[in-house]
């Protein structure tokens, strides 16, 4: 199961990048300026290159990139970047709702309206926010964005006033909910809450992918290394997840208390464990 876990990974990352590089030709003389901290391209022949990702900054950089594109009215390009990243991530709920926005600006209202309830499902809660915002104007006088609204604000009044989802504790990453909790409340932060900008960009964990892909016969610059993330100390580590803590750390992930707790909450699914690590 964990090999075919990694191997899933491994494909959603390739596909993301495939979108974002020229071409879709993933080759040293192709990545885009943006993502040069979060990859590095080794020759190995004329014909393979040895990729290395940083998966948890891919996703950092492609999100900050994006929302660069929109506040600079590149709206296409912004919506190739957020699709782009939900390749990567498709339980991404900020990235879900920028798409949103993407598409209304381009005129694509049902795409937008698809988007919105996505985001909503995946527990975008602010319908404050989605009123007011600017980019979902053309949306505003339509039945479906005001049923959306409309359900918003029915989940907040089931859940006392608090805008966080219903959840179950088992699956979401830990955090104080900011509201005071209540008997519709769990008092958890839920997974896909919108969380701040700064929390988003706080990625301290490298993560390699070794994938291959062909590269042309003629000469291509290479790439310098990525400093190579050393591990802490051993510490005692609970045998219940030893072999799953070893593929982590093969990842570049060496905080054990972290990956412990959210090994916890994905009762070791490798895969979901990576996603929360993603978004953490």
């Amino acid at each position: 199961n964990n090999i075919k876990t990694l191997e899933n990974l491994s494909s959603q990352v390739i596909e993301c990048l495939k979108s974002v590089f020229p071409n879709n030709q993933i080759t040293p003389a192709n990545i885009p300026s943006f993502l040069t901290s979060a990859l590095n391209l080794i020759p190995l022949s004329h014909h393979d290159i040895d990729l290395h990702i940083n998966v948890g900054q891919l996703s950092s950089l492609l999100f900050q990139h994006g929302f660069k594109l929109l506040e600079q009215k590149q709206n296409q390009k912004a919506r190739d970047i957020f699709r782009a990243l939900l390749l990567l991530n498709p339980h991404h709920t900020l990235a879900t709702y920028n798409l949103a926005c993407a598409e209304a600006l381009l005129g694509n209202d049902s795409d937008a309206l698809e988007c919105l309830r996505k985001a909503v499902s995946l527990g975008y809660r602010d319908y404050h926010h989605m009123m007011k915002d600017d980019d979902l104007q053309r949306l505003r006088n339509s039945d479906q964005f005001n049923q959306i609204i409309a359900d918003l604000m029915s989940i907040e009044t089931t859940n006392n006033g608090c805008q966080w989802r219903k959840c179950n504790s088992s699956t979401v990453p830990t955090g104080a909910c900011p509201f005071k909790p209540s008997s519709g409340c769990c008092g958890a932060r839920p997974m896909c809450t919108p969380v701040p900008t700064s929390t988003i960009q706080n990625v301290t964990t490298p993560t390699s992918v070794g994938v291959h892909s062909p590269i042309p016969t003629a000469p291509v610059p290479s790439s310098s290394p990525l400093p190579t993330p050393v591990p802490p100390a051993p510490s005692a580590v609970s045998p219940k997840w030893t072999s799953e803590l070893s593929i982590l750390h093969e990842m570049g992930y060496f905080d054990d208390d972290l990956l412990i707790t959210c090994l916890e909450r994905t009762k070791g699914d490798i895969h979901q464990t990576i996603l929360q690590l993603i978004d953490n």
